[in-house]
C-alpha cells in the first residue's frame, strides 16, 4: 500500500510539472502578439484599431514588385479564370473588428471566415 501511495505522489507531482510547464509556455507566446488586447470586462480579445492591417500589406507589396514579367502574364492568366473574392454585403458590423473592415483589406494573407449560424 505505501508503494501505490509514493507512486501516486510521483505522478501527481509530474502532473503539476507540466501544466506549469504548458502554462509557462503561453505567456512567453501571448507576449509576443501585440496587436490583441485583453479586455478585463468579458476577457474577449479586441484587435487594436489602428494602421497596423495597412502596413501589414508591406511584405505582399515587396513581392509583387520582384514578380518577373513571366510571372505578371501567369498570374493575369489564372485572375481571369478565377473571381476575386467578394465584399460579405447585408452585414451591420463584425465583433471585435475595425470599423469599415474589409476582405480586400487581408490580401495576400490567410483568412479564416467562420461563419456562425
Amino acid at each position: 500500500m505505501k508503494g501505490k501511495t509514493i507512486a501516486l505522489i510521483i505522478v501527481l507531482i509530474a502532473i503539476a510539472g507540466s501544466i506549469y510547464y504548458l502554462e509557462s509556455g503561453k505567456a512567453s507566446l501571448s507576449a509576443q502578439q501585440p496587436d490583441t488586447l485583453e479586455t478585463e470586462g468579458n476577457n474577449q480579445q479586441t484587435q487594436i484599431n489602428s494602421n497596423e492591417s495597412r502596413q501589414a500589406l508591406t511584405p505582399y507589396r515587396q513581392w509583387e514588385r520582384s514578380l518577373t514579367a513571366e510571372d505578371r502574364k501567369r498570374i493575369a492568366d489564372k485572375e481571369k479564370l478565377y473571381q476575386k473574392v467578394p465584399e460579405l454585403a447585408g452585414i451591420s458590423g463584425y465583433l471585435n473588428a475595425p470599423e469599415g473592415m474589409k476582405i480586400s483589406d487581408f490580401r495576400g494573407k490567410v483568412v479564416l471566415v467562420d461563419f456562425w449560424t
